[in-house]
């Protein structure tokens, strides 16, 4: 077991956290950084700590430690019906949930996992349409309507079936964590938040919300660049659907609710989370601004791994990853797309991001890229279709091997073959 760098902190501080009414190792390590694989901390690693009250805090945490480790090996958090125990966090991809994730999960009542997604396999059964499957799923909803609409309950008792089997796996999770909150970081619950409202009327609920310039830039970020990528249906759903439910949802959803934005997060992560805390009525943990990175392979944790605190360095890289004319032409698009009320219940300014976007849509071609990206695919003529591949290879290979391999496709009818030595 490899030991982590240690840090050094105000003994204050370290006082306040060993004695915080309900304790838990994921809090103290938030000031001493140390082994965690365990979920305990050893003394070894409080370095340096000043004044005589050291041996006497290293004793009342070591007691803390034995007394935590006897309650978790008994302990078992019963979870209620109605959601109680459960916290969502919704949000576009890439809009910063794995920092706010990482930030949470070390608040002694919340214990977190990687993205689950699995309410969105429960939820979909349902639906007519947005899910493919080799048996057709079509069929199988419309099987499934039939036969809840022959046996007593119908559809409440489905939804209780749900909850049911939902509610197993996130007992599942909590386990043995000491922790009596689940927090289900999954960014495309944006999909079904209506649907998990019903399923779950008492959860908590926190949405999370980024300057849309940023998301997209974001997204387009580990792509290259291509913005041709945008036409897959996954991400025209995080770009348009997902802003377009969060606002539904939040101007609906009553109680618990909570809307963060990404910018307030970062620069001033203790008012921010005190506010939230308190509108999803959860007692505030000091110690949340300094984290550790939850280890997914989902998600985009490169950029907090980087850090032990949030910080602001990322807030205007969008600038940078958009400055080619072609991608603010579809940046500016997908602001028209969203529309300048729906920007201001998010808490941005139409105006104000079309002027730091600085483009000029005067011309006749402004916008054509992005009317591009909304035709589906049996609509879309050739002439388009030539040009989101001209495109799309122009951002794989550079312009001048496209404009070659395009001469070669027209003179001799097929694709350069590469053959195999």
């Amino acid at each position: 077991m490899a030991a982590m760098r240690t840090a050094v902190f105000d003994v204050d501080d370290f006082e306040g956290c060993v004695r915080f009414p309900v304790f838990s190792p994921d809090h103290l390590v938030k000031f001493c950084i140390c082994w965690r694989s365990a979920n305990w901390l050893d003394a070894v690693a409080v370095t340096r700590i000043e004044g005589r009250r050291s041996v006497r805090l290293l004793a009342e945490l070591g007691a803390k430690l034995r007394d935590f480790r006897e309650q978790r090996s008994i302990r078992r958090c019963d979870l209620d019906e109605t959601g109680g125990n459960l916290i969502f966090l919704i949000c576009q991809p890439r809009s910063g949930s794995t920092l706010l994730q990482s930030m949470l999960g070390g608040h002694p009542r919340i214990h977190t996992l990687p993205e689950p997604w699995f309410m969105l396999h429960l939820l979909y059964g349902q639906r007519p349409d947005g899910l493919t499957a080799e048996y057709d799923a079509g069929i199988a909803q419309k099987a499934l309507v039939n036969y809840l609409s022959a046996i007593s309950g119908g559809r409440k008792l489905y939804i209780e079936t749900i909850r049911a089997a939902a509610l197993n796996l996130y007992q599942a999770a909590l386990g043995r964590s000491g922790k009596d909150l689940f927090l289900d970081k999954t960014p495309r619950y944006y999909l079904v938040a209506e649907e998990l409202r019903e399923v779950f009327p008492k959860a908590r609920f926190i949405f999370l919300v980024r300057n849309p310039l940023a998301v997209l830039a974001s997204i387009l970020h580990p792509l290259g660049g291509d913005w041709t990528a945008l036409r897959a249906p996954d991400r025209m759903h995080d770009l348009v659907t997902a802003p377009r439910n969060i606002v539904r949802a939040t101007s609906t959803f009553d109680g618990r609710t909570s809307i963060v934005r990404y910018e307030d997060l970062v620069q001033s992560p203790d008012m921010t989370l005190s506010l939230m805390f308190e509108q999803i009525g959860i007692e505030q943990a000091p110690g949340l601004m300094t984290y550790i990175a939850i280890e997914s392979e989902l998600g985009d944790a490169k950029s907090i791994t980087k850090h032990r605190i949030p910080v602001s360095d990322y807030i205007d890289r969008w600038r940078q990853d958009l400055r080619s004319s072609e991608k603010r032409d579809v940046a500016s698009s997908y602001l028209d797309e969203l529309g300048p009320d729906l920007l201001e219940r998010l808490g941005y300014s139409h105006r104000e991001l079309k002027d730091q976007l600085g483009i000029d849509r005067r011309g006749k071609k402004a916008g054509t890229r992005w009317r591009v990206l909304l035709t589906p695919d049996d609509e879309i003529r050739w002439w388009q279709r030539m040009r989101l591949s001209f495109a799309h290879s122009r951002h794989q290979r550079g312009t001048w091997r496209t404009i070659l391999r395009t001469a070669y496709m027209v003179f001799f009818g097929h694709a350069p073959r590469h053959h195999k030595r």
